[in-house]
């Protein structure tokens, strides 16, 4: 039996918001996990490819409150969960299937540690400097593979000074996760996880 995503009006404007702007990596589907009363939606702006791939994964995350409790885990296509709370209805979500290889990387739970903050203004900056890049190394008319793969080397460059990359920082600026406040930064193992009152970005 299928469960339900079951949101208020705010909760559901802020999941299309976020679909809306991770669209624009891209990407056309999202990972929705519940426990209890909190849903999980995970959205991935790059993902590895294979041992190969060099390239970063990063993964943008909010967690929202539901109206009613329900256990789920189940990778949805983006457009219908944009038609479905744009039309103020409860989501369907599917019973668990074999999930695509994106939704199978997860960062771990425990572990992280504290690595520093930085500030909002840095990060805004850096993904300034991440889109004025990619700008400049994109040849005339490139197709999807050629952007995929420029964006790639340059989000996985660092920011100056910081723990963060520019993909953490064009991730932030682009779901819309930066305000005010700094970015609190932490890591285990690969991962390093920039989060703000708005969301995270989980980046390897």
């Amino acid at each position: 039996m299928p469960s339900l995503l079951v949101l208020d009006d705010r909760a559901r404007a802020d999941v299309r918001t976020l679909l809306g702007r991770a669209g624009r990596f891209g990407e056309t589907s999202v990972r929705l996990t519940a426990h209890g009363d909190l849903v999980l939606v995970t959205v991935p702006l790059t993902v590895s490819s294979g041992l190969l791939d060099a390239g970063p994964t990063i993964l943008g995350v909010r967690v929202v409150r539901m109206r009613e409790a329900a256990e789920f885990d189940a990778v949805v296509p983006a457009d219908a969960v944009m038609e479905a709370l744009g039309d103020g209805a409860d989501l369907d979500v599917p019973a668990a299937a074999t999930l695509p290889a994106w939704a199978s990387i997860s960062a771990p739970r425990q572990g992280w540690r504290p690595l520093g903050e930085v500030s909002a203004d840095d990060v805004r900056l850096g993904a300034s400097a991440a889109a004025a890049r990619i700008e400049r190394e994109l040849p005339a008319s490139p197709g999807d593979a050629v952007v995929r793969r420029v964006r790639r080397a340059v989000w996985g460059q660092g920011l100056d000074g910081e723990q963060l990359t520019l993909g953490h920082c064009a991730a932030l600026d682009g779901l819309g996760f930066l305000g005010a406040d700094p970015v609190e930064v932490s890591g285990v193992g690969a991962w390093t996880r920039a989060s703000t009152r708005l969301g995270d970005v989980l980046a390897r």
